[in-house]
Formats: C-alpha cells, sequence, structure tokens
C-alpha cells in the first residue's frame, strides 16, 4: 500500500494520489494562455498502467471564453464523473481536451471542480 494514496474499493491495484505543485503552472495552446496557476494539484495514478501526471487547475484560473461544453462524459471509481469541454483558439477547435469532476468520491473531494487538460499535440503544460 502507498502511504497517502486513494484507492478503488473494488481493486487496491487501482489507486491514486494528489498533491500541490509549488510554483506556477500554465496551460498554453497556440501560442494562448489558457490556464495559470500557483494553486495547482499533480494527480498521480495507477491502474492498468502507470498513467501520466495530469495537472488540475482551479476554476477560477482557466480561461473559461475558450472552452465549449461537450456532451462526453466518464466515470471513474476513483475521482467520480466528468464533464467535458472542447477548446476554441484562433478558428481552431480540439475536441475534448478539458474535463472537470463534478461529482467525486469523498476521498478525492481535492479535485471537485478543478479542470485538467489532456496533454496532445498543440497543448502544452510548464
Amino acid at each position: 500500500m502507498v502511504k497517502g494514496a486513494i484507492y478503488n474499493p473494488n481493486e487496491n491495484r487501482h489507486f491514486m494520489t494528489i498533491s500541490p505543485i509549488s510554483q506556477i503552472v500554465s496551460v498554453k495552446s497556440f501560442g494562448v494562455t489558457v490556464a495559470s496557476s500557483n494553486k495547482a494539484l499533480c494527480l498521480k495514478e495507477v491502474g492498468y498502467s502507470i498513467y501520466p501526471p495530469v495537472t488540475y487547475f482551479p476554476q477560477d484560473d482557466v480561461d473559461w471564453k475558450l472552452l465549449e461544453t461537450s456532451r462526453k462524459t466518464t466515470s471513474c471509481p476513483l475521482k467520480g464523473n466528468t464533464k467535458y469541454f472542447h477548446l476554441n483558439i484562433q478558428d481552431k477547435t480540439l475536441l475534448n481536451v478539458a474535463w472537470v469532476y463534478e461529482e467525486v468520491i469523498k476521498e478525492a473531494k481535492s479535485i471537485q471542480g478543478f479542470v485538467a487538460f489532456e496533454l496532445r499535440r498543440n497543448i502544452h503544460i510548464s
């Protein structure tokens, strides 16, 4: 068992840790800052494989003018239920690249309402 980890109640090999990031972190796409925060969180998850760390940003630190609600939703036994967003920048739309866990399990409350971005071509976190 990993100290401080949140475990899937149905599968103890599926777990995650959530920790604060002690520096300013930004998301940029096509040279435009989409989010920037000194209160971001780093989520590390182990399941069927070891997933890349994901940075979660407080909603107040995200430029919501650039995001559009998607119909996509997902569910995770470690986190809860998501709502996805498209990113619209410079006449370009990147589909389903951001998500928010609006309903979370009790143990994952620290990410409720925080926004994460999928790292892909034209989306960079630094």
